[in-house]
């Protein structure tokens, strides 16, 4: 018993250790979000899945789609996810031009209507199966994450995967 407490109390801590905190230095510009914030000509369509070792697919179904306006603020809060990090605090402002939608049942999913520019788009894609003889579940997957340029009235089709 004494054994699994100290292995306990190292796991925790190994774990508080992997969530780094990131400091932003950019701040948050409504200009430079302001081409973002109308009606566009353009679209994007697509489909999030990842394939297990085996074989298998596995769909991005019912995960939340989120699609980012590329500016110096949100550029800095991508590469600072990229590398692991966390952030503590995002400007209200910023989440006000965030668009979402949800993948149905295939990872299918759509965004219409947007303007022109570049953008950040990501999706969970995460699932568990067992492992070891006591059935313990395992997490699998990652969240797909990609830059894109979309023009003015194009209507980019996305697959999303690794």
């Amino acid at each position: 018993m004494k054994h699994f407490k100290i292995i306990t109390a190292l796991m925790l801590l190994s774990l508080n250790g992997c969530a780094t905190k990131y400091n932003m230095i950019a701040k948050f510009d409504a200009q430079e979000f302001a081409p973002f914030a109308g009606n566009g000509s353009s679209s994007i369509s697509g489909q999030a899945f990842l394939l297990t070792r085996g074989g298998e697919l596995r769909y991005g179904a019912g995960k939340t789609v989120t699609l980012i306006p590329k500016t110096n603020y949100s550029s800095e809060l991508w590469n600072a996810s990229l590398k692991g990090f966390t952030i503590d605090y995002v400007e209200p402002e910023y989440i006000k031009f965030l668009k979402r939608t949800i993948a149905d049942g295939s990872g299918n999913f759509e965004f219409t209507n947007l303007p022109a520019g570049e953008y950040f788009i990501e999706c969970p894609v995460f699932w568990e199966a067992p492992t070891g003889p006591y059935g313990t579940m395992e997490t699998y997957g990652s969240v797909l994450k990609y830059n894109l340029n979309l023009p003015k009235g194009e209507k980019l089709k996305l697959i999303m995967t690794d």
